[in-house]
């Protein structure tokens, strides 16, 4: 069952108490994949996290992370996050859980950052791969900077199956749905003016859209992306 989760971060030297540590991030989802983004967190910036569920972070316990493995980078990326739906007939979707399955056992390994073997692109690498809990043929995944679309239609081609992939880097202001039908590819994403259609208003601590308050503005991001695909739908129409 979905669930408001919270992340926060500072790194093991910090002494601070947890209630002056500000919130990293939060948004809805399985406990399951709360602790696997709080365990990548964890490695990626060499912290603690604290993981607390519910809308009152700061007045409720937490599940305190830490990851310490040797996977380093030269740059710091901002990481995208993704999940990809795969579509198609029931044997051939098999073939791809096994090539999703293959690179999942290899990051268990250490070997973080993975391509199918028959992808030749050295970019595009999926890290910190999943099984969605919820979903046939569904994963959950990570990029450098943005998605790795083009890794993902070499995939769709290969096996002749289609998929549709959201992904997010608000940080970035990197937010969209990529659609693959019938090898046609139509990709939706928000541009810049978007996220100047709502505001952060620090007195009441709220997000504010067209008169109308969110406490989170990625709900305000999914109506935005939602009427761009719609109004792309009825031009098609």
């Amino acid at each position: 069952m979905e669930a408001q989760y919270n992340f926060q971060m500072k790194p093991k030297s910090d002494k601070n108490d947890w209630e002056k540590v500000e919130i990293f991030s939060q948004f809805y989802c399985e406990r399951t994949t709360a602790i696997r983004y709080a365990k990548s967190l964890s490695r990626k910036f060499k912290s603690e996290i604290r993981l607390t569920e519910g809308k009152e972070p700061f007045k409720t316990s937490g599940t305190y992370i830490y990851e310490n493995n040797n996977y380093t980078t030269n740059i710091m990326a901002n990481w995208c996050n993704n999940k990809v739906t795969f579509t198609g007939n029931r044997e051939v979707l098999d073939k791809v859980s096994n090539v999703f399955q293959e690179m999942i056992e290899k990051e268990t390994k250490g070997n973080i950052g993975q391509l199918p073997d028959f992808v030749k692109s050295k970019n595009g690498y999926f890290c910190e791969i999943y099984r969605s809990e919820t979903d046939e043929c569904s994963f959950h995944y990570e990029t450098r900077w943005s998605p790795n679309i083009e890794a993902l239609w070499i995939v769709a081609n290969h096996y002749d199956v289609g998929f549709v992939l959201d992904y997010e880097e608000s940080g970035c202001m990197v937010f969209g749905k990529t659609i693959c039908e019938t090898q046609i590819l139509q990709d939706y994403f928000l541009n810049q003016c978007d996220f100047q259609d709502f505001i952060y208003n620090v007195d009441t601590d709220c997000y504010e859209f067209e008169g109308e308050n969110y406490d989170y503005k990625e709900e305000i991001m999914r109506i935005l992306l939602d009427r761009k695909i719609n109004n792309n739908k009825q031009k098609i129409a």
